[in-house]
């Protein structure tokens, strides 16, 4: 059994809704699974992980959610347990999805492994969701 540790930021309710469908995907696998609004979050939380799922909808100039997601996204250089394996999700509604990318190239240069980013554009609909519980399904 795996530790997952799912860490998000929501705003309108489709990160939380998609972490929650992670979660149910990964439990149902038999993994163990924590799931945290990122407020909640702890440093703990990573490191007692062996997998960690990252959310976020883009927001200004295509970046993560700033004042809460961003600062615990930058201690995440500070953890000495690297090669974490990392899911990065989020929603892109009104933007493009670049801004997993630079969230993917950060947390590399950081020592994490990235195995599966997704963007959604639209909140929660049958194919999206399908979607994180194969990304999730993948790498449990």
């Amino acid at each position: 059994m795996k530790k997952i540790c799912i860490i998000y930021w929501s705003c309108g309710g489709a990160v939380e809704t998609l972490a929650k469908e992670m979660k149910k995907t990964a439990e149902s696998l038999g993994e163990s699974v924590l799931m945290k609004n990122v407020q909640d979050a702890e440093m703990v939380d990573v490191s007692d992980a062996e997998v960690i799922v990252l959310g976020s909808p883009s927001m200004n100039d295509g970046m993560i959610e700033q004042y809460d997601m961003e600062p615990f996204v930058d201690n995440l250089k500070n953890l000495k347990n690297k090669d974490k394996q990392v899911i990065l999700y989020g929603t892109c509604a009104f933007s493009e999805d670049d801004f997993l990318d630079v969230w993917e190239k950060r947390l590399t240069d950081y020592g994490f492994n990235v195995v599966g980013k997704i963007a959604i554009k639209d909140s929660g609909s049958e194919e999206e969701i399908r979607m994180c519980r194969n990304i999730i399904g993948e790498n449990c």
